[in-house]
């Protein structure tokens, strides 16, 4: 079963970003500039999630503590993973 994912990024090295952005291309539609939304199943959103972790491996001395990459998925199961980031940063903010 599939679900609808949502993944922002806030990056700041440019280099880094437009990989992150061209890599989320490949797997989703851009509905904000730093948002993607991701219909995809179990398997494919670790796919997903491992092909960022890669371009963030790759490219790790352009990765700054400011950084962060965000998953929100299974939207009403309040699935929230971190890639990239801080936690605590987004709890503030949270909803449910």
């Amino acid at each position: 079963m599939n679900d609808i994912y949502f993944i922002s990024y806030d990056i700041t090295n440019n280099k880094l970003r437009s990989k992150i952005e061209k890599t989320l291309k490949n797997y989703g539609l851009r509905i904000q500039y730093s948002i993607f939304q991701c219909v995809a199943g179990p398997e494919q959103i670790i796919k997903i999630s491992n092909a960022l972790k890669n371009v963030l491996n790759i490219h790790n001395r352009h990765v700054t503590e400011s950084d962060s990459i965000i998953v929100i998925g299974g939207i009403g199961n309040e699935k929230i993973s971190y890639i990239l980031g801080d936690e605590q940063n987004l709890a503030q903010y949270l909803i449910y």
